[in-house]
């Protein structure tokens, strides 16, 4: 009897350890991004690179963990990838409810405000948001602004959705669009890259004063680094690096301005 007792003592004591042996382990953090969205993140042809793809290489190198870049095509591609956990991270982007379901997000890491760009000659008197009501915009497929940004683009706005901000300054020109929304930082890295500067520009107040977040995909095992990762971006933000990697990006874009073709 004491021997049937100490056996099942023995194994009641084990089976926790068991059970945690087999909990899935994070071994490598597959990272993936927009690829069109300079200087933060955006693909030259053979990897994702940007201030926030070297944010997060950074942040998992410092933790010890492997990880590895995986260009998936367009936006909607790394999003609908992210939600069926075809990756593990995606680096950076707006923190909302329709992404928290598949998402968990980390501290704030990256200034992002949310800008109105119109041709130099634009006829209105912009005072805010209010200003766009009544006339045609334009915003690139997938962004989201924030949840009270986002709400006023739908039930106040009249836009159209475009492949890529390259295509909404283009009909910008054209007289086609009267404004075309997007982030400051990617708005004029693509002003760089279509030779727009000086005949487009970025209208204030902001559409929106938001922030980008890395997003830990919520059913990857790599979810489990979220709280020693706030811990990274803690010391990276108080040395003032993340505004030294978006710097370095946006004139590593100013040099070599390429998107390769779809």
């Amino acid at each position: 009897m004491r021997v049937a007792l100490s056996a099942a003592c023995a194994l009641l004591i084990a089976l926790p350890l068991d059970l945690a042996a087999a909990q899935p382990v994070c071994r490598k953090v597959v990272i993936s991004a927009d690829p069109k969205y300079p200087p933060l993140h955006w693909y030259d042809g053979s990897t994702l690179t940007g201030a926030s793809v070297d944010i997060a290489t950074r942040v998992f190198t410092r933790l010890g963990v492997r990880w590895e870049l995986q260009y998936l095509g367009p936006w909607p591609r790394v999003l609908s990838a992210a939600e069926h956990g075809g990756v593990d991270v995606v680096t950076t982007l707006k923190d909302t409810p329709e992404r928290r379901a598949f998402l968990d997000f980390t501290k704030p890491v990256l200034s992002n405000p949310i800008a109105v760009f119109v041709t130099v000659d634009y006829p209105v008197n912009y005072l805010g948001r209010d200003s766009l009501i009544g006339r045609k915009g334009g915003l690139t497929r997938g962004n989201r602004f924030g949840d009270d940004a986002d709400r006023f683009v739908r039930e106040r706005l009249d836009v159209e959705e475009l492949n890529d901000p390259e295509t909404g300054f283009r009909m910008l020109m054209a007289g086609r669009i009267d404004y075309f929304m997007t982030g400051l930082h990617a708005g004029r890295a693509t002003l760089i890259h279509t030779g727009l500067e000086g005949r487009i520009i970025a209208l204030a107040p902001y559409l929106a004063e938001t922030s980008n977040a890395i997003g830990f995909v919520r059913n990857s095992p790599c979810r489990a680094l979220l709280p020693a990762a706030n811990r990274v971006l803690d010391e990276m933000i108080s040395r003032g690096e993340i505004k030294q990697i978006l710097v370095r990006n946006l004139e590593r874009w100013r040099r070599l301005p390429v998107l390769p073709a779809d």
